[in-house]
Protein backbone atom coordinates (compact mmCIF):
# COMPACT_ATOMS: atom_id res chain seq x y z
CA UNK A 1 0.00 0.00 0.00
CA UNK A 2 1.20 3.44 -1.47
CA UNK A 3 0.50 6.29 1.45
CA UNK A 4 1.15 10.18 0.19
CA UNK A 5 0.54 13.66 1.28
CA UNK A 6 -2.85 15.04 0.04
CA UNK A 7 -2.46 18.43 -0.96
CA UNK A 8 -2.46 20.75 1.81
CA UNK A 9 -0.11 18.56 3.93
CA UNK A 10 2.09 19.16 0.43
CA UNK A 11 1.89 23.04 0.48
CA UNK A 12 1.87 23.00 4.45
CA UNK A 13 5.41 21.67 4.29
CA UNK A 14 6.49 23.16 1.37
CA UNK A 15 6.09 26.97 3.68
CA UNK A 16 7.45 25.57 6.66
CA UNK A 17 10.28 24.22 4.64
CA UNK A 18 10.54 27.45 2.59
CA UNK A 19 10.52 29.94 5.67
CA UNK A 20 13.43 27.84 7.90
CA UNK A 21 15.25 28.34 4.95
CA UNK A 22 14.75 31.83 4.20
CA UNK A 23 15.42 32.34 7.39
CA UNK A 24 18.45 30.39 6.97
CA UNK A 25 19.51 32.81 4.11
CA UNK A 26 19.07 35.87 5.79
CA UNK A 27 20.74 34.84 8.90
CA UNK A 28 23.89 33.82 6.56
CA UNK A 29 23.75 37.49 4.93
CA UNK A 30 23.99 38.51 7.59
CA UNK A 31 27.10 36.72 8.50
CA UNK A 32 28.45 37.20 5.03
CA UNK A 33 28.24 41.17 5.71
CA UNK A 34 29.11 41.30 8.89
CA UNK A 35 32.05 38.10 9.27
CA UNK A 36 30.75 36.99 12.76
CA UNK A 37 28.27 34.54 14.02
CA UNK A 38 25.04 35.48 14.37
CA UNK A 39 24.68 33.23 17.22
CA UNK A 40 27.34 33.72 19.61
CA UNK A 41 26.08 31.47 22.23
CA UNK A 42 25.95 28.08 19.66
CA UNK A 43 29.44 29.47 18.06
CA UNK A 44 31.48 29.52 21.63
CA UNK A 45 29.64 25.98 23.10
CA UNK A 46 27.79 28.29 25.02
CA UNK A 47 30.74 29.77 26.58
CA UNK A 48 30.30 33.56 27.03
CA UNK A 49 32.24 34.85 29.42
CA UNK A 50 34.76 36.35 27.76
CA UNK A 51 32.24 37.74 25.11
CA UNK A 52 30.05 39.45 28.12
CA UNK A 53 33.89 40.71 29.39
CA UNK A 54 34.38 42.27 25.89
CA UNK A 55 31.39 43.95 25.42
CA UNK A 56 31.00 45.21 29.10
CA UNK A 57 35.11 46.66 28.57
CA UNK A 58 33.18 47.90 25.07
CA UNK A 59 30.68 49.55 26.88
CA UNK A 60 32.59 51.43 29.40
CA UNK A 61 34.72 53.28 26.40
CA UNK A 62 31.96 54.12 24.81
CA UNK A 63 30.93 56.16 27.73
CA UNK A 64 34.22 57.23 28.33
CA UNK A 65 34.16 58.56 24.43
CA UNK A 66 30.88 59.94 24.74
CA UNK A 67 31.94 62.32 28.42
CA UNK A 68 35.58 63.42 26.14
CA UNK A 69 33.59 64.33 23.38
CA UNK A 70 31.67 66.59 25.23
CA UNK A 71 34.57 68.05 27.74
CA UNK A 72 36.09 68.62 24.61
CA UNK A 73 33.97 70.14 22.88
CA UNK A 74 32.81 72.50 25.76
CA UNK A 75 36.64 73.30 26.46
CA UNK A 76 37.14 74.57 23.16
CA UNK A 77 34.59 76.87 23.15
CA UNK A 78 35.27 78.00 26.96
CA UNK A 79 39.36 78.80 25.32
CA UNK A 80 38.02 81.00 22.69
CA UNK A 81 35.92 82.61 25.33
CA UNK A 82 38.80 82.97 27.09
CA UNK A 83 41.21 84.61 24.49
CA UNK A 84 38.80 87.38 23.58
CA UNK A 85 38.70 88.42 27.19
CA UNK A 86 42.53 88.80 27.34
CA UNK A 87 42.63 90.81 24.02
CA UNK A 88 39.75 92.97 24.86
CA UNK A 89 41.17 93.30 28.27
CA UNK A 90 44.54 94.43 26.71
CA UNK A 91 43.01 96.91 24.46
CA UNK A 92 41.52 98.40 27.05
CA UNK A 93 44.19 98.33 29.29
CA UNK A 94 46.48 99.87 26.17
CA UNK A 95 43.99 102.64 26.21
CA UNK A 96 43.76 103.46 29.88
CA UNK A 97 47.28 103.71 31.18
CA UNK A 98 48.28 105.77 29.22
CA UNK A 99 45.44 108.46 30.84
CA UNK A 100 47.57 109.07 33.83
CA UNK A 101 50.25 110.91 32.87
CA UNK A 102 49.29 113.30 30.15
CA UNK A 103 45.62 112.41 27.95
CA UNK A 104 43.67 115.32 27.01
CA UNK A 105 40.03 114.57 28.27
CA UNK A 106 39.19 113.55 25.08
CA UNK A 107 41.54 110.82 24.79
CA UNK A 108 40.12 109.71 29.12
CA UNK A 109 37.19 109.55 27.36
CA UNK A 110 37.92 107.86 24.07
CA UNK A 111 39.63 105.30 26.79
CA UNK A 112 36.64 104.94 28.96
CA UNK A 113 34.31 104.40 25.92
CA UNK A 114 37.13 101.34 24.63
CA UNK A 115 36.44 100.06 28.62
CA UNK A 116 32.59 100.31 28.36
CA UNK A 117 32.56 98.36 25.02
CA UNK A 118 35.07 95.85 26.42
CA UNK A 119 32.89 95.26 30.14
CA UNK A 120 29.69 94.74 27.93
CA UNK A 121 31.40 91.81 25.52
CA UNK A 122 33.08 90.12 28.53
CA UNK A 123 29.61 89.82 30.31
CA UNK A 124 28.19 88.88 27.10
CA UNK A 125 31.15 86.40 26.51
CA UNK A 126 30.50 84.88 30.14
CA UNK A 127 26.82 84.54 29.21
CA UNK A 128 27.57 82.04 26.19
CA UNK A 129 25.74 79.36 25.71
CA UNK A 130 26.36 76.21 23.42
CA UNK A 131 23.51 74.48 23.04
CA UNK A 132 21.63 74.45 26.36
CA UNK A 133 23.95 74.51 28.32
CA UNK A 134 25.90 78.04 29.85
CA UNK A 135 29.64 77.49 29.49
CA UNK A 136 30.52 79.66 32.13
CA UNK A 137 28.08 78.68 34.98
CA UNK A 138 29.08 76.21 37.02
CA UNK A 139 26.64 73.48 37.91
CA UNK A 140 24.14 75.62 37.09
CA UNK A 141 24.09 75.05 33.73
CA UNK A 142 20.83 75.95 32.54
CA UNK A 143 21.24 79.91 34.25
CA UNK A 144 23.06 82.65 32.83
CA UNK A 145 26.24 82.93 34.55
CA UNK A 146 25.91 87.07 34.56
CA UNK A 147 23.24 89.60 34.76
CA UNK A 148 23.55 92.47 32.37
CA UNK A 149 26.38 94.78 32.07
CA UNK A 150 24.38 97.38 32.71
CA UNK A 151 22.89 96.14 35.82
CA UNK A 152 26.41 95.44 37.30
CA UNK A 153 27.84 99.16 36.39
CA UNK A 154 24.54 100.49 38.21
CA UNK A 155 24.88 98.52 41.45
CA UNK A 156 28.71 99.77 41.21
CA UNK A 157 27.46 103.61 40.67
CA UNK A 158 25.51 102.47 44.18
CA UNK A 159 28.76 101.14 45.69
CA UNK A 160 31.21 104.10 44.88
CA UNK A 161 28.58 107.29 45.63
CA UNK A 162 30.18 109.33 48.04
CA UNK A 163 34.04 108.02 47.56
CA UNK A 164 36.53 110.94 48.56
CA UNK A 165 39.16 109.67 46.22
CA UNK A 166 40.04 107.41 43.03
CA UNK A 167 41.98 105.04 45.33
CA UNK A 168 38.65 104.69 47.36
CA UNK A 169 36.44 103.92 44.24
CA UNK A 170 39.08 101.97 42.91
CA UNK A 171 39.05 99.98 46.22
CA UNK A 172 35.22 99.82 46.66
CA UNK A 173 35.32 98.16 43.05
CA UNK A 174 37.59 95.52 43.86
CA UNK A 175 36.32 94.61 47.49
CA UNK A 176 32.24 94.49 45.79
CA UNK A 177 34.04 91.68 43.16
CA UNK A 178 35.60 90.35 45.99
CA UNK A 179 32.93 90.37 48.62
CA UNK A 180 30.49 87.25 48.81
CA UNK A 181 27.75 89.82 49.18
CA UNK A 182 28.44 91.84 46.50
CA UNK A 183 29.00 90.51 43.40
CA UNK A 184 28.65 86.56 43.79
CA UNK A 185 25.02 87.40 45.47
CA UNK A 186 24.17 90.10 43.11
CA UNK A 187 25.55 89.35 39.61
CA UNK A 188 26.75 85.85 39.41
CA UNK A 189 23.82 83.70 38.79
CA UNK A 190 26.00 80.57 38.49
CA UNK A 191 26.56 77.55 40.62
CA UNK A 192 29.65 75.88 41.97
CA UNK A 193 32.54 74.38 39.63
CA UNK A 194 31.04 71.01 38.01
CA UNK A 195 32.28 68.01 39.84
CA UNK A 196 35.01 65.79 37.53
CA UNK A 197 33.62 62.93 35.24
CA UNK A 198 35.16 59.71 34.45
CA UNK A 199 37.32 60.13 31.12
CA UNK A 200 39.03 57.07 31.44
CA UNK A 201 39.71 53.77 33.76
CA UNK A 202 40.93 55.11 37.13
CA UNK A 203 40.90 58.82 35.63
CA UNK A 204 38.32 61.90 36.21
CA UNK A 205 38.41 64.98 34.47
CA UNK A 206 36.19 68.24 34.69
CA UNK A 207 36.14 71.82 33.83
CA UNK A 208 36.64 74.08 36.65
CA UNK A 209 36.31 77.65 35.12
CA UNK A 210 32.94 80.05 36.54
CA UNK A 211 32.50 83.63 35.67
CA UNK A 212 33.24 83.91 39.32
CA UNK A 213 37.45 82.72 38.50
CA UNK A 214 39.33 85.00 40.09
CA UNK A 215 41.21 85.89 37.08
CA UNK A 216 38.20 87.01 35.72
CA UNK A 217 37.06 89.42 38.55
CA UNK A 218 40.17 90.79 38.35
CA UNK A 219 39.46 91.92 34.60
CA UNK A 220 36.04 92.75 35.15
CA UNK A 221 37.36 95.26 37.67
CA UNK A 222 39.50 96.98 35.86
CA UNK A 223 37.08 97.26 32.84
CA UNK A 224 34.53 98.54 35.08
CA UNK A 225 36.52 101.12 36.48
CA UNK A 226 36.38 102.54 33.12
CA UNK A 227 32.60 101.52 32.11
CA UNK A 228 32.14 103.86 35.32
CA UNK A 229 34.20 106.88 33.89
CA UNK A 230 32.40 106.43 30.60
CA UNK A 231 28.80 106.88 32.29
CA UNK A 232 29.78 110.03 33.82
CA UNK A 233 31.70 109.30 37.24
CA UNK A 234 33.57 112.29 38.05
CA UNK A 235 32.00 114.44 35.44
CA UNK A 236 34.20 118.05 35.71
CA UNK A 237 37.35 116.72 37.27
CA UNK A 238 39.58 115.93 34.55
CA UNK A 239 42.58 115.30 36.56
CA UNK A 240 40.55 112.89 39.02
CA UNK A 241 39.11 111.00 35.34
CA UNK A 242 42.96 110.59 34.55
CA UNK A 243 43.97 108.95 37.32
CA UNK A 244 41.04 106.30 37.61
CA UNK A 245 41.47 105.52 34.35
CA UNK A 246 45.17 105.11 35.29
CA UNK A 247 44.29 102.90 37.78
CA UNK A 248 42.08 101.10 35.47
CA UNK A 249 44.60 100.64 33.09
CA UNK A 250 47.06 99.24 35.76
CA UNK A 251 44.27 96.98 37.02
CA UNK A 252 44.02 95.32 33.62
CA UNK A 253 47.79 94.74 33.02
CA UNK A 254 47.97 93.38 36.34
CA UNK A 255 45.02 90.85 35.21
CA UNK A 256 46.87 89.39 32.34
CA UNK A 257 49.26 87.19 34.11
CA UNK A 258 45.99 85.91 35.78
CA UNK A 259 43.80 85.22 32.73
CA UNK A 260 47.06 83.50 31.11
CA UNK A 261 47.26 81.20 33.56
CA UNK A 262 43.57 80.40 33.36
CA UNK A 263 43.71 79.69 29.71
CA UNK A 264 47.25 77.94 30.35
CA UNK A 265 45.47 75.59 32.87
CA UNK A 266 42.54 74.99 31.06
CA UNK A 267 44.42 74.47 28.23
CA UNK A 268 46.89 71.46 30.20
CA UNK A 269 42.99 70.14 31.18
CA UNK A 270 42.26 69.96 27.01
CA UNK A 271 45.69 68.24 26.44
CA UNK A 272 44.84 65.46 29.20
CA UNK A 273 41.46 64.88 27.69
CA UNK A 274 42.44 64.66 24.01
CA UNK A 275 45.40 61.93 25.65
CA UNK A 276 42.43 59.55 27.81
CA UNK A 277 40.49 60.10 24.10
CA UNK A 278 43.74 58.38 22.01
CA UNK A 279 44.05 55.88 24.93
CA UNK A 280 40.58 54.74 24.92
CA UNK A 281 40.26 54.37 21.22
CA UNK A 282 43.35 52.32 21.33
CA UNK A 283 42.05 50.23 23.36
CA UNK A 284 38.92 50.06 21.76
CA UNK A 285 39.67 49.15 18.88
CA UNK A 286 42.23 46.09 20.43
CA UNK A 287 39.02 44.69 21.94
CA UNK A 288 37.25 44.82 18.82
CA UNK A 289 39.92 42.81 17.26
CA UNK A 290 39.80 40.15 20.10
CA UNK A 291 36.22 40.22 19.53
CA UNK A 292 36.29 39.50 16.23
CA UNK A 293 38.68 36.53 17.01
CA UNK A 294 35.95 35.22 19.22
CA UNK A 295 33.09 35.98 17.20
CA UNK A 296 34.67 35.75 13.41
CA UNK A 297 33.36 33.23 10.80
CA UNK A 298 35.78 31.79 7.67
CA UNK A 299 34.02 34.07 5.18
CA UNK A 300 34.86 31.05 2.23
CA UNK A 301 33.12 29.05 4.49
CA UNK A 302 29.63 30.91 5.12
CA UNK A 303 29.74 31.94 1.62
CA UNK A 304 29.35 28.52 0.26
CA UNK A 305 26.46 27.81 2.95
CA UNK A 306 24.42 31.14 1.67
CA UNK A 307 25.32 29.89 -1.87
CA UNK A 308 23.37 26.32 -0.72
CA UNK A 309 20.61 28.00 0.57
CA UNK A 310 20.08 30.42 -2.00
CA UNK A 311 20.01 27.01 -4.65
CA UNK A 312 17.44 25.54 -1.86
CA UNK A 313 15.34 28.39 -1.94
CA UNK A 314 15.52 28.26 -5.86
CA UNK A 315 14.31 24.84 -5.77
CA UNK A 316 11.54 25.21 -3.21
CA UNK A 317 10.35 28.20 -5.33
CA UNK A 318 10.31 25.91 -8.35
CA UNK A 319 8.54 23.38 -7.01
CA UNK A 320 5.74 25.44 -5.10
CA UNK A 321 5.02 27.32 -8.56
CA UNK A 322 4.60 23.85 -10.36
CA UNK A 323 2.61 22.67 -8.07
CA UNK A 324 0.48 25.48 -8.10
CA UNK A 325 -0.39 25.12 -11.62
CA UNK A 326 -1.15 21.25 -11.27
CA UNK A 327 -5.04 20.67 -11.90
CA UNK A 328 -7.12 17.59 -12.81
CA UNK A 329 -6.55 17.86 -16.31
CA UNK A 330 -3.03 17.87 -16.21
CA UNK A 331 -3.20 14.89 -13.94
CA UNK A 332 -4.62 12.40 -15.89
CA UNK A 333 -3.03 13.39 -19.33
Amino acid sequence: MQISFGDRAQSLLLRQHSASTKAESTRLTEEVTTGLTSDAAAHLSGDLGQIDALDGALARLKAFGAATSELQLYAGAMQSGLTVIADLSERAGAALLPARASASPAQVDAAAQTAAAGFETLVATLNTRLGDRSLFAGTATSATALTGASAILTALEGVVAGAATTDEIAARVSDWFDDPAGFAATAYQGGPPPAEVPVAEGERLGLGVTAADPALRAAMKGLALGALLDRGLLAGQPEARQSLAGLAGEGLLAAQDGLTGLASGLGAIEARIDQAASRNSAESAALEIGRTGLLGLDPYETASRLQNAEKQMDLLYALTSRLSRLSLVEYLR
